[in-house]
């Protein structure tokens, strides 16, 4: 899996903010994927934490068509 960041699509506090990261499959998410997010996210925000930055509040997955596939709180 890979990443790039952007710039959000709407303005957002820097305290809460969420990541989205896009599935670019069609279809579900698969099961191992599914299980292994939220590792994935808490791993993620030790990150920001060691850095004293603010960490994402949640993960949102979404489709190629950037419709919510899953939410990873």
């Amino acid at each position: 899996m890979s990443a790039e960041t952007t710039h959000p699509d709407a303005p957002t506090s820097l305290d809460d903010w969420i990541l989205c990261v896009h599935w670019l499959q069609h279809g579900p998410v698969s099961a191992d994927t599914e299980a292994a997010l939220p590792q994935v996210l808490a791993t993620i925000r030790a990150h920001y934490a060691e850095r004293g930055r603010a960490a994402p509040s949640r993960m949102e997955v979404r489709g190629p068509d950037h419709g919510l596939l899953l939410t990873v709180e």
